[in-house]
């Protein structure tokens, strides 16, 4: 799937801004603007993450003011996981190393 920076990107507020580790994953888009991406920070309970109002949905240009590098990664196929880890630098989770949870993609305007 080609990268499109006025595309969204599904997740919690701690997941996209990323600022203690995070985990995102790219899944078949579900929605016309949905990338497929989806970021969490890691400790989000999935009845938390089930809650209308806990997930939100930002442009993934917007992502890229704090991570400039995720350019590079929003046109990998859905399948492809990564970890920002404790020193924020991305790295490839390997196949098995991480089973996503669900994330409706929200409501949005348009």
């Amino acid at each position: 799937l080609p990268y499109d920076p006025d595309s969204l990107a599904v997740g919690t507020k701690r997941g996209l801004t990323g600022a203690t580790g995070g985990k995102m994953w790219r899944v078949p888009p579900t929605h016309t603007r949905d990338s497929g991406w989806r970021m969490i920070q890691g400790t989000e309970a999935p009845k938390w993450l089930a809650q209308a109002g806990n997930v939100v949905a930002v442009r993934l240009d917007s992502l890229f003011f704090r991570h400039p590098e995720l350019k590079e990664y929003f046109a990998k196929p859905p399948g492809t996981k990564l970890a920002l880890d404790t020193g924020g630098r991305l790295i490839l989770i390997p196949p098995g190393g991480f089973t996503p949870p669900e994330i409706p993609f929200p409501a949005v305007p348009g």
